[in-house]
């Protein structure tokens, strides 16, 4: 197969237009560590992206229509690749007053599932706006199923970097990369060495991946011992004591923490722009919910410290 057939399909969709640009709005439940949003700049035409952050800690139930809220250009698809039978699946189109559709037309359908660690093209029939994910930052021991032949992959966490130095992407040989310029396909081979040269992707960017079927084994899966930079009185597995974060939204350009814990507790809310370098934006906060400015950028995380 092919490189250019991986998006052949698209040619025989017809294109939509329209002329919406607006910022995305989503939520999530049960965190138990660091919440962020993550923004991914869409251009017009098609963009390899990935989701990088998941809903409710299992990576498995990111249902687009929770995570990417309610508004859209109208129009714009996404396309998953089914590394089983190395196909596309069907489109999914963002459609007004429904949201985004699958050829089903059921909000169940598992067509919808974007988790973290897959990559999938967006269709976007205009550019310069955002696609504002929000969610948990995975931590622990993660593990990305790399299998045979063609597939669409990413990291799973929000970090950018050199694919095998910084991302911990285990290359095998023959292994093939592609990452997606835009306008064009940017190679990279390994055979020992990368050329020619190792890869860099940037926050939530996907590539398409070529294994050789006998390196397609669970030994050589991708996996990674992610863990943020915590604050000295955050537990290592995110907790806090009596308060924690049990919800992120964006909202009105304000980011709204839903806390879960004892009313009486008092709290400090940390935000980094990094996961690594944190900073105390509020001390003594109580009660249920707390509001802040949202502050743009590419990216930003939120972790709660109990009193």
């Amino acid at each position: 197969m092919k490189t250019a057939s991986l998006i052949g399909s698209r040619h025989r969709l017809a294109r939509l237009t329209g002329i919406v640009v607006i910022l995305l709005v989503g939520s999530l439940e049960q965190s138990h560590g660091v919440v962020g949003y993550v923004n991914v700049a869409i251009r017009q035409g098609l963009n390899l992206i990935t989701n990088p952050l998941d809903i409710d800690g299992t990576g498995t139930n990111n249902n687009a229509n929770t995570f990417l809220g309610t508004n859209a250009p109208e129009g714009t698809c996404f396309y998953r690749f089914d590394p089983s039978t190395q196909n596309y699946l069907p489109a999914v189109t963002y459609l007004s007053g429904f949201g985004w559709c699958p050829v089903s037309r059921s909000l169940s359908d598992p067509i919808l599932n974007l988790n973290p660690g897959e990559a999938f093209w967006i269709e976007s029939p205009t550019g310069n706006w955002n696609f504002t994910f929000v969610g948990n930052v995975l931590q622990g021991t993660l593990i990305n199923r790399l299998p045979a032949n063609y597939s669409l992959k990413a990291d799973m966490v929000p970090v950018g970097g050199r694919l095998e130095t910084d991302l911990k992407f285990p290359p095998r040989l023959s292994d093939q990369v592609w990452k997606w310029t835009g306008a064009s396909f940017d190679p990279s081979s390994f055979a020992g060495a990368w050329d020619p040269g190792q890869p860099t992707m940037a926050v939530a960017e996907g590539f398409i991946l070529w294994r050789d079927p006998p390196q397609a084994t669970q030994a050589n899966w991708w996996v990674q011992n992610f863990q943020v930079n915590f604050a000295a009185s955050v537990a290592p597995d995110g907790s806090s004591g009596g308060s924690q974060i049990q919800s992120i939204k964006l909202q009105d350009s304000e980011v709204i923490l839903d806390i879960a814990g004892p009313t009486t507790s008092t709290y400090d809310i940390q935000f980094s722009a990094d996961g690594i370098s944190w900073s105390t934006i509020a001390t003594g906060v109580k009660g249920k919910k707390w509001k802040t400015r949202y502050l743009g950028g590419t990216r930003g995380f939120y972790q709660l410290v109990s009193h």
